[in-house]
């Protein structure tokens, strides 16, 4: 307390003053006007500045100030002005949205309503409303959710009207009081969860034994002819109130028994049972969501199947086949209704080969338990000299099944035989300049049961790694190479049959020697002459013209041929072997043709042998050469 003025002409002021403290209820809020005031305990000295301690809250003080001198004079008491004294914040009392409360709405406004209390007296000095948001985390609860402002704080008075809410948030608002004497208070509403869509449509599945769907919502297919029970589940999202109920309806369509009605919950389960007499039907679901709006309808459709699928083999085929150790079965399977099942049962059947080689007349038994497998599956274990046939059960997904029986097989796991494989040189060929011989490679083989089908041959060079040589056919049975003198090869063939027997390898050796016009084991009778040629195997020939010149070439081996140029003015010669004649040969030709390999012949092994040519002395034309000599032999 404290006050300013005062004099005193005489012994001059007292250091203290007369005080006495004056109160009143407040009866007007903010005002201390037209009360009456009393004494508010004894007038006491006071410095000027004292502290006023112990003053209630909701009344109004004065102070009655009588100016003391230091002899004890008084003066004519003055009066303070007054205080209102408020110790008490106001109170916010939400009434929509109710403070701790969680409510859902279907529309995008409400109205914002507060009870305001201010018990202190002073009076409120402001208010200051601020809506906040935040974006649904829980569907149907605003538990866990950022709230932030939402634009700015207004002073508005309660109650408010607000619009344009979004849909998928949650929004509250805080309140903040002030009254005059700076107390303040702070409430916050009660969350409102804005929801304005309609749930998803609800997921339709189904199962049960006899019955079958392919995919959710998909057609329900269910078996004729058998009674059964069907499970109906649903399931539907609504990610903002989230969705709180489901609604089946009766399954449509005559011999069916269903519950229809609400669940109170999601996802949602009903039964449903068709007789064997039940036909095609129907049934509808919806779900609603925490602010009931409905979701679009889901219209399951249910259809009977009581036909069996339609099966046939592709392996065997519908004639009879053959077998191998082991043989791969196919079939395919169609089914206009709930579809084929993809496993199918097999049964195998064995029975002794007939008389007449087939299958025909035969007594059948079951060999083996049956299996369920899916196409195409491998029956193994097959024995040689047995007929083999499959019984095939298919099913469709909801329990129809059709029964076929396949061709029969005869089973074969004899190896087929390659017997034979020979190497020679091939005539009417040439000598290439790169010192190459022709050769042509000959092979058979055969199969007692299914067949051959195939050969494959391969080639190795100088004990290197074995290679294939491509044949232009399957069953090709000669193939002609080139080999490079003194080179070493191997070749070696081999055979599989229909059922994917294969034999062993037949393999041959050999090494190829190229003899120059020039060489010691060439003799000669007189008569011949030697000519230089460019294009000759060893750069010249030796020729002959005289009727009865002979040349005589003494080699060991298995195969051997005579080269010599073709052309105009070229005559015949006659050839023995061994003593023997073997050949008449004409080197004539309508244009000339070095190096070419004009006779040729051949024994299954090596051994000594001995050419002889001998010149006709063909009129206009008596001319006989000779080139090289090429044999074969074993490297």
């Amino acid at each position: 307390m404290s006050w300013t003025g005062g004099s005193d002409v005489g012994s001059g002021l007292a250091s203290k003053q007369l005080l006495q403290r004056q109160r009143a209820a407040v009866t007007t809020p903010g005002s201390c006007s037209g009360l009456s005031y009393a004494n508010d305990g004894e007038a006491a000295l006071l410095s000027n500045g004292s502290i006023q301690a112990g003053l209630l809250d909701r009344y109004c003080y004065r102070w009655r100030l009588t100016t003391l001198d230091r002899v004890g004079n008084r003066a004519l008491p003055v009066i303070s002005g007054r205080v209102l004294v408020d110790a008490t914040a106001p109170v916010v009392d939400f009434a929509g949205p109710n403070e701790g409360t969680n409510r859902l709405q279907a529309t995008a406004g409400t109205t914002v309503s507060w009870k305001e209390t201010e018990a202190g007296g002073s009076g409120l000095a402001s208010r200051a409303l601020q809506r906040q948001r935040g974006a649904i985390v829980i569907p149907g609860r605003c538990t866990g959710v950022n709230w932030s402002n939402d634009g700015g704080a207004t002073a508005a008075v309660s109650p408010v009207s607000v619009t344009g809410l979004l849909s998928g948030y949650c929004y509250r608002w805080q309140q903040t009081l002030r009254d005059r004497a700076g107390n303040t208070a702070v409430a916050t509403s009660g969350a409102l969860l804005i929801d304005t869509s309609a749930p998803s449509t609800p997921h339709l599945t189904a199962w049960g034994a006899n019955a079958y769907q392919r995919a959710p919502n998909g057609t329900i297919y269910f078996r004729g002819g058998v009674s059964g029970r069907l499970t109906l589940y649903s399931s539907a999202d609504d990610p903002q109130s989230g969705v709180t109920s489901t609604s089946f309806g009766s399954v449509s369509g005559s011999g069916w028994t269903s519950s229809a009605g609400t669940v109170w919950s999601n996802p949602a389960t009903r039964t449903a049972t068709w007789s064997s007499t039940a036909g095609n039907g129907s049934i509808s679901v919806t779900v609603r969501n925490g602010v009931g709006k409905a979701s679009s309808v889901r219209v399951g459709s249910i259809v009977r199947d009581a036909t069996p699928p339609e099966a046939a083999f592709v392996a065997p085929g519908e004639s009879l086949g053959w077998a191998g150790g082991y043989y791969t079965i196919s079939w395919r399977a169609s089914d206009e209704g709930a579809g084929p099942d993809p496993l199918a049962r097999l049964q195998r059947q064995r029975a002794p080969i007939a008389a007449d080689g087939t299958c025909a007349g035969t007594t059948w038994a079951i060999d083996g338990e049956s299996t369920y497998v899916s196409s195409p599956a491998v029956s193994r274990n097959i024995s040689g000299g047995y007929c083999y046939r499959w019984w095939l059960t298919v099913a469709d997904q909801v329990g129809n099944a059709r029964r076929v029986l396949s061709a029969p097989v005869i089973a074969d796991v004899a190896r087929p035989v390659v017997s034979d494989l020979s190497a020679s040189l091939s005539a009417n060929s040439y000598l290439g300049t790169n010192r190459t011989a022709p050769v042509a490679l000959t092979w058979s083989g055969t199969d007692s049961g299914s067949g051959l089908v195939v050969y494959e041959l391969q080639q190795s060079t100088n004990g290197g790694e074995w290679t294939d040589l491509p044949l232009t056919s399957p069953l090709q049975t000669i193939r002609s190479v080139r080999v490079v003198a003194g080179t070493a090869y191997a070749f070696r063939v081999r055979a599989m049959d229909a059922v994917g027997n294969w034999s062993g390898w037949r393999t041959t050796a050999l090494r190829s020697s190229i003899l120059e016009s020039s060489d010691a084991r060439v003799t000669y009778s007189s008569g011949w002459k030697t000519q230089y040629l460019s294009s000759a195997s060893g750069g010249g020939v030796r020729y002959a013209t005289a009727a009865r010149s002979t040349a005589t070439f003494a080699f060991d081996g298995r195969s051997v041929a005579w080269v010599a140029p073709v052309g105009l003015g070229r005559g015949r010669a006659h050839v023995y072997l061994d003593g023997a004649y073997a050949a008449t040969i004409d080197l004539g030709a309508a244009s000339y043709s070095p190096r070419r390999t004009v006779y040729t012949a051949s024994w299954g092994v090596d051994g000594p042998h001995k050419l002889r040519i001998v010149v006709l002395g063909t009129s206009g034309r008596p001319r006989v050469d000779v080139d090289a000599f090429v044999v074969l032999r074993a490297p």
